[in-house]
């Protein structure tokens, strides 16, 4: 054991050596030594002498014990010999202040013993004297290593459980058996708003929200009285600023070693977002219900095997029987059995395919011996376990399938006369073709126009025309056999079809037809001659397929008119009037070159408000021979030669050019042009209109392109890229003509058009027809339902104008509100309208 040299001072004349140290200290105590030797070694605590230099003198049994030295070898050290390195400066520091005249002095040191412990000494040192001046130090040392060690374990404990107390993510209150808060952690004082001393010095109860004050302070005291050690419920409490927390509140009871209570802990889980979203569950399903309850449609849930676990209460309205009376039963044996196979097909589909949804139509017999319609839209939903069914909703649909099939009648029929259009002509020309070839016999096909028809919509209008062809429809379906096929291609013109039917028989119809239309006609009270004009075409001598027999009907029909009306057979060498069309498409050819067509314009306007009126463009051809032409004498020429594109691109120049004139004079009006099927699928269509438009500074939107329900059918796809096209350059869209030619509905959703034109045929007869109101009706909602405007073409009454605004059509076109104008009316039309004497919007 090495020794260190003592910084304690030692006074110049102090004894050298321990002996008379000892001898002084001995006989300093010299009074009581029995007693100090017996204290010296049978206390446990460490009881030492040092000289001033810092020498053992004495070290009793205690201190040979901590320090495992034996007598000799510590009275042979030093006291630093066996203080910590890192404790010899406070040992030394605290014999300096002694020594300066502080007579004690307590201070904790550790020691290094002979066994390696480091134990720690709470030591009380005084020092000795002897005739005034001090000779020793006595050290007094209690080991407190233990309490030091269990001190720091407490210490480690109150932080470990301050760290939880106070960083957990719930709140935690310690509570007194009165309930009033001990302590809370910062989790609990920012739940509720508070500070600790804020809760400290609260009234928990005043805290709490009203209507769960009283369970919770019942539960509480419960809780204290010792019936339950450990509870758990939901309360809720005021923030300080008055809002609701919902919580999750568990409360403990703690107890001393006697068992008995001491205090409380109350941990807090904020749970406001669950019982929010909770509640907002029950709510949304509150809604759920309540739509399930009261919505039209009929939801089903069935097994897979179709059963019904679940029927809606919409169901008994419609269907007219009890849900409760389906539970369990067979879901399709409510269907019209002839259907029942087809809907089972599409059900065993969707129950193959998880996630699986199929739509099927059905029909349901009614009580007046008819059907009513439905859809129904299957999923499969088996695997969900929330449904673990397949869910039905079905909707009626009698109103739309009767409306469709309204539009396939219209779309197959004139909707003048009912008869057969050129499209259903076509079609039953196609398949007599067929047959006559299969059985090896003749047909033939006839082409009739009413002479002097012209002079009566000149003479008396329109509407007399109209009368007139309904009459004359009739009577050739009068004239012919139930296997005939009589329809209207347009205007007064008529086609009959003959099957089975050579040249003689054909003849005598012809024949038949002459006498039975030349009779005079009554017509609101006026009697009407007019005379007819029939070509006859022969299969399979004059042409075996359907195009080739109706272009030589027709030019044998022409025949029959140039020779003043009656019958004609096509024949090759009498076929003259080809050369009088080749010369007169020749001549339309030079029209349009030479820009000799001229427009009409025919306004279009607002059935409410004050919108600006728009001008439909009409053309017409001034011929030298022939007079004024109408498009129906022309256009059908220009489409056989190939002129069609150029009578559209001249139409749209010129019309475009007048509506820059119109707008430099102040007048804010567009322009609307109709575009052919073969002129929408030209591919340079948008570069030729956007060049128009530049040239003429005129906005796109002045610009309304007219497109036929039949051009779009053609090429669907060419048309609505076309389309597409057009609508991106800011070209208003409409479809003329609509309800003719049989669109499809859901095709119609997906083209960006701007408006519909009904077409005139239904709003003329719509306030004698029901079918046809029902049908303006329902395009004017389908229109307005998929954010279209509407257009009704052919308005000539007042009746007629003051429905279609009950019905809340946007703007309407026909003789009632104008005429097709020569290009220097228009102002004074305008003029007038502005001035509200046309009075278009009531």
């Amino acid at each position: 054991m090495g020794t260190t040299d003592s910084p304690i001072p030692v006074e110049p004349d102090a004894p050298v050596g321990k002996r008379p140290v000892e001898e002084e200290l001995r006989s300093v105590l010299a009074g009581d030594a029995r007693r100090y030797d017996e204290l010296f070694e049978h206390t446990n605590d460490v009881v030492y002498t040092h000289d001033l230099a810092g020498n053992f003198l004495s070290v009793n049994q205690a201190g040979l014990l901590l320090t495992g030295y034996s007598r000799d070898e510590l009275m042979a050290s030093k006291v630093v010999d066996i203080v910590v390195p890192e404790h010899v400066e406070l040992a030394n520091e605290m014999i300096r202040q002694m020594l300066a005249g502080r007579p004690t002095a307590t201070f904790q040191v550790a020691l290094m013993t002979k066994h390696g412990d480091r134990p720690v000494l709470e030591v009380n040192s005084r020092l000795l004297y002897r005739g005034g001046r001090a000779i020793a130090l006595q050290g007094i040392g209690r080991d407190i290593t233990e309490r030091l060690r269990v001190e720091a374990a407490l210490r480690e404990s109150e932080q470990r459980f301050r760290s939880v107390f106070d960083g957990a993510a719930i709140g935690i209150m310690r509570l007194d058996l009165r309930g009033n808060c001990l302590e809370s952690n910062r989790a609990m004082q920012a739940m509720l708003g508070y500070d600790a001393e804020e809760l400290t010095s609260t009234d928990l109860s005043t805290l709490l929200h009203p209507d769960d004050r009283a369970q919770a302070v019942e539960r509480f005291r419960e809780t204290i009285r010792g019936r339950r050690d450990h509870d758990q419920f939901e309360l809720r409490y005021l923030r300080k600023d008055g809002s609701v927390v919902w919580t999750q509140a568990t409360v403990s009871l703690g107890r001393d070693v006697a068992g008995e209570p001491l205090f409380c802990i109350g941990m807090m889980q904020d749970v406001s977002q669950r019982r929010e979203a909770e509640q907002a569950m029950q709510r949304s399903e509150a809604r759920f219900r309540s739509l399930i309850q009261n919505i039209s449609d009929i939801i089903a849930l069935l097994d897979a095997n179709g059963r019904v676990l679940y029927i809606s209460p919409s169901f008994q309205s419609i269907w007219g029987l009890s849900p409760e009376a389906l539970i369990g039963v067979d879901f399709f044996l409510a269907m019209h059995p002839e259907d029942v196979p087809r809907v089972r097909s599409v059900f065993a589909a969707v129950v193959g395919t998880a996630g699986a949804a199929r739509t099927v139509e059905f029909r349901r017999p009614d009580r007046m011996g008819g059907y009513r319609y439905f859809e129904a839209i299957m999923s499969n939903l088996l695997n969900d376990p929330e449904v673990g069914g397949v869910v039905i909703n079905t909707r009626e649909i009698t109103d739309r399938k009767r409306s469709e099939e309204a539009l396939k009648h219209q779309a197959l029929h004139d909707a003048l006369t009912e008869l057969p259009n050129r499209t259903l002509l076509q079609d039953r020309l196609d398949q007599a073709i067929r047959a006559a070839q299969r059985e090896r016999t003749p047909l033939a096909l006839l082409f009739l126009d009413l002479d002097r028809f012209k002079d009566v919509n000149d003479t008396f209008g329109h509407h007399m025309g109209d009368r007139l062809l309904q009459q004359g429809g009739a009577r050739l379906r009068a004239a012919i056999r139930a296997v005939d096929t009589v329809a209207r291609l347009g205007g007064d013109e008529f086609a009959v079809l003959l099957p089975a039917t050579g040249r003689e028989g054909a003849q005598l119809v012809a024949e038949k037809i002459v006498l039975t239309l030349s009779a005079p006609y009554n017509v609101d009270g006026l009697t009407l001659d007019v005379g007819t004009s029939i070509g006859i075409a022969l299969f399979p001598e004059q042409g075996q397929d359907a195009g080739t027999l109706m272009r030589r009907a027709d030019v044998a029909m022409y025949v029959a008119k140039r020779s003043g009306g009656g019958v004609a057979v096509y024949s090759a060498d009498q076929d003259l009037h080809s050369r009088e069309r080749m010369l007169l498409i020749t001549e339309l050819r030079e029209a349009i070159e030479q820009r000799e067509l001229i427009l009409h314009f025919q306004p279009v306007v607002a059935l409410a408000g004050k919108q600006q009126a728009c001008f439909e463009a009409l053309v017409r051809w001034q011929h030298p021979r022939y007079g004024l032409m109408q498009p129906d004498q022309f256009v059908p020429l220009a489409e056989q030669s190939g002129l069609l594109v150029s009578i559209g691109h001249h139409v749209l120049s010129e019309a475009l050019q007048q509506c820059a004139t119109w707008q430099r004079s102040g007048m804010e009006v567009g322009v609307a042009v109709n575009l052919s099927g073969r002129g929408l699928h030209d591919p340079g269509l948008p570069q030729l209109i956007a060049r128009l438009l530049s040239e003429h500074g005129l906005p796109p939107n002045r610009l309304t392109l007219e497109i036929t329900e039949a051009g779009l059918i053609t090429n669907p796809q060419v048309s609505r890229e076309a389309l597409v096209l057009l609508h991106d350059m800011g070209v208003r869209l409409s479809i003329d003509d609509f309800g003719t030619g049989y669109s499809s509905l859901s095709q119609l959703s997906r083209l960006p058009v701007d408006e519909i034109k009904i077409d005139r045929s239904f709003v003329l007869r719509m306030m004698a027809d029901e079918n046809d109101a029902v049908i303006v009706r329902s395009t004017i909602e389908l229109a307005h339902n998929l954010g279209l405007c509407v257009v009704a073409a052919g308005i000539e009454d007042e009746n007629t104008l003051e429905r279609l605004r009950q019905l809340s059509c946007d703007f309407g076109q026909g003789y009632l509100l104008g005429r097709p104008l020569p290009v220097g009316d228009v102002p004074s039309w305008l003029s007038g309208y502005a001035g509200g004497r046309f009075d278009p919007t009531g």
